[in-house]
């Protein structure tokens, strides 16, 4: 019996990772991805229709952890300052200038209008997070 941790694709993912490169890294159909997210109860965030997975949450459930990386201890967002442009977001969540202008100016989103410019705040984008964070639904009602 393998584990997918033994797996050196899944240890070479970025920090932040999108079902389609998961899905390639563990060999499954992404099908088979989501039903795995839904089995170990892998929390990500969905934005917009991308569903967005940290490395280290995903490294702990993949190990039957029952408990996950507080938030704001992500390596993902550990190097964002307390104040940024949205375009910062684009490296943290690995998606589009477009979209993180788009997030930027969801409602709840952190961010405020500072003259002409968006300001996004760190604590807020993790509080974010974290209400935002949710799990696959599964068909059980676990």
């Amino acid at each position: 019996m393998y584990s997918y941790l033994d797996f050196e694709t899944i240890h070479a993912l970025p920090d932040v990772v999108r079902i389609p490169e998961l899905s390639t890294a563990i060999g499954l159909s992404q099908a088979r991805t989501y039903q795995l997210l839904d089995e170990k109860q892998i929390p990500y965030i969905r934005i917009q229709k991308r569903i967005i997975i940290f490395k280290e949450h995903l490294l702990q459930g993949l190990s039957d952890q029952e408990t996950y990386t507080d938030t704001a201890k992500l390596r993902a967002l550990a190097s964002l300052p307390d104040v940024f442009p949205p375009n910062r977001l684009v490296e943290a969540f690995r998606i589009s200038h477009g979209l993180a202008y788009t997030i930027a100016h969801l409602p709840g989103f952190p961010a405020v209008m500072e003259r002409d410019r968006i300001i996004v705040d760190k604590h807020g984008l993790i509080r974010w997070i974290r209400r935002n964070e949710q799990y696959i639904a599964n068909k059980n009602g676990r």
